[in-house]
């Protein structure tokens, strides 16, 4: 059996480069995504509704299971004086777009999937790139 793998290139596992810009990127296009389903919802009169997995041990047999459980996911957009504001978050805080600008005005709630798809092109095109490199995590000096 030793003969049969020594025929072969043997190597150690190859790690993934992390990147934690890309890391953050992907998590705020996961969360965009997100906002898109509730603002769908909320365009169709819909109820939203989020689930996250949580892993629980079973009582009578002790093995354990993932069970859905659900989840609060606020929505980024808000609506002051029959106008429509989107804040494009990271965690709890919305990032600074612009100096000292944290929201985009929408208008009419109709315009705020078109305005979500452009915000969506401008993360994958790296536009939010120095916002979120200069995130810091909770309690990190």
């Amino acid at each position: 059996m030793t003969s049969l793998l020594s025929k072969l290139e043997l190597t150690a596992k190859p790690q993934q480069p992390t990147d934690k810009l890309t890391q953050r990127r992907n998590k705020l296009l996961e969360r965009l995504t997100t906002q898109k389903e509730i603002i769908r919802c909320l365009l169709n009169n819909e109820v939203f509704s989020a689930f996250r997995e949580v892993s629980k041990l079973d009582e009578l047999t002790g093995q354990s299971i993932k069970e859905k459980v659900p989840r609060r996911v606020k929505p980024w957009f808000y609506k002051i004086q029959d106008q429509y504001f989107l804040e494009v978050r990271y965690g709890a805080k919305p990032l600074e777009l612009a100096k000292n600008k944290h929201a985009i005005a929408v208008g009419d709630e109709s315009r705020l999937n078109e305005v979500l798809d452009v915000v969506i092109d401008a993360v994958k095109a790296g536009e939010l790139d120095t916002q979120l490199a200069a995130i810091r995590r909770v309690g990190a000096k």
